[in-house]
């Protein structure tokens, strides 16, 4: 079983890399914000299915078996990884759902929201009702602390904007396009975080 994947990785989308690894590309499935992190594209703008650089990394690899497929899917830090591990275990939930809570919440808005038993803040990931939110809450609440710790809240306003606005610029997009977009998500997006402005971004450029 893969646990571990080091060399040049390629960005083919938001949500997908391929890491090449003694001539051999695996694909691999991470958080919106991850990739944004690894991306180094140049040019004016961002054609998400190809690539005009490659970057390097050591991902941290989840493997879901399949019965007709094996399926990859990374983090570049082991709290990305426990906490998917953590939210797959819950009734219900497969890896595709565990990647969409990763890539809409950050990590720390998701501890404090499953401590703090918080059902409005898990229900904004698509996929996941009300009922999917109770029951995430329901089952890790106990054991959330136990693998992670504890997590200081997020700050949102100016520094989310602010990191945003830099996981927007390793994507490739220029800076003063980035700056307009950002602007004009400020008056509807006060309160959002990173990962949360970067997606409404990505659906303006």
């Amino acid at each position: 079983m893969i646990r571990v994947l080091e060399g040049e990785v390629e960005v083919l989308g938001v949500h997908e890399v391929v890491i090449h690894v003694q001539g051999v590309g695996y694909l691999v499935k991470m958080p919106l914000h991850e990739v944004a992190q690894m991306a180094v594209l140049p040019g004016d703008s961002v054609n998400h299915s190809t690539v005009s650089g490659l970057s390097r990394a050591r991902i941290n690899i989840f493997t879901a078996m399949r019965e007709n497929s094996i399926e990859l899917y990374g983090f570049l830090d082991s709290l990305g990884l426990k906490l998917f591990q953590l939210i797959i275990k819950v009734s219900g939930v497969g890896p595709k759902i565990g990647m969409a809570v990763l890539s809409t919440l950050s990590y720390t808005e998701l501890v404090n929201a499953i401590e703090n038993e918080d059902v409005k803040v898990l229900s904004k990931v698509p996929g996941i009702g009300k009922k999917s939110a109770a029951r995430i809450v329901l089952e890790l609440r106990d054991k959330v602390e136990k693998v992670v710790g504890h997590m200081p809240g997020l700050e949102h306003g100016d520094n989310a904007f602010d990191d945003a606005k830099s996981a927007l610029l390793e994507l490739g997009y220029k800076e003063a396009t980035v700056e307009k977009v950002l602007r004009s998500l400020k008056d509807e997006m006060v309160e959002a975080n990173e990962v949360e402005l970067v997606r409404a971004a990505l659906q303006r450029l």
